[in-house]
């Protein structure tokens, strides 16, 4: 499996290449501005190798992407294409599927937070328990109807989508390649069922 990884003209864009580069289960990982994926996704889909496409952080609001939003049906209908989605990823998977997004209501720029992660997310992902994770951002994903059905499931606290996954895809609203985010090697570690 090789990984791509959309730079939303983030600084954080490196440090998640970085992390990424570190699992010894991608044959190859590069850097892609997001105004390139509408052609990389046409050269790769006559290419039946296994991709991982990761949706980074970025400013502004998913609404200032709308074809990179568009182009996210393009990923998760090709077998062979998967979607890793943190922070404006994550808005943008979403926002695709359906879900609203809304101010956060704790607006948060650089600071921890706390979590007890439900046993049925601690499984599913092989997470700790209890999670500290560091949060850059102003909008979230509002809490609702799971629209896929018995397909995804999610981790929600106060009214928020925090972690969400499928067979196709997995995203978290916080930064888990930031140094204010405990064992951030667990949460990239479930990208490995995406080889599968």
């Amino acid at each position: 499996m090789i990984a791509i990884i959309i730079d939303f003209d983030d600084s954080f864009t490196f440090n998640i290449f970085s992390e990424i580069s570190t699992l010894n289960y991608f044959k190859s990982v590069r850097v892609i501005h997001f105004s390139e994926l509408e052609f990389c996704l046409k050269q790769k889909k006559s290419n039946l190798e296994k991709t991982l496409f990761v949706f980074g952080p970025g400013p502004g609001h998913p609404n200032e992407y709308l074809l990179q939003r568009n182009l996210i049906s393009k990923i998760l209908e090709e077998e062979h294409f998967r979607f890793f989605g943190i922070c404006l990823g994550h808005q943008l998977l979403h926002q695709f599927l359906g879900y609203e997004i809304v101010p956060a209501n704790n607006i948060i720029h650089g600071s921890q937070v706390n979590y007890q992660v439900d046993l049925k997310t601690s499984k599913a992902l092989n997470l700790p328990k209890k999670i500290c994770t560091q949060h850059y951002n102003s909008l979230a994903v509002k809490s609702g109807p799971k629209l896929l059905g018995n397909e995804y499931d999610s981790f929600e606290y106060n009214n928020e989508i925090l972690i969400s996954w499928s067979k196709k895809f997995l995203s978290y609203q916080f930064h888990p390649e930031s140094v204010g985010t405990t064992c951030p090697n667990a949460f990239f570690e479930p990208l490995k069922a995406f080889l599968l």
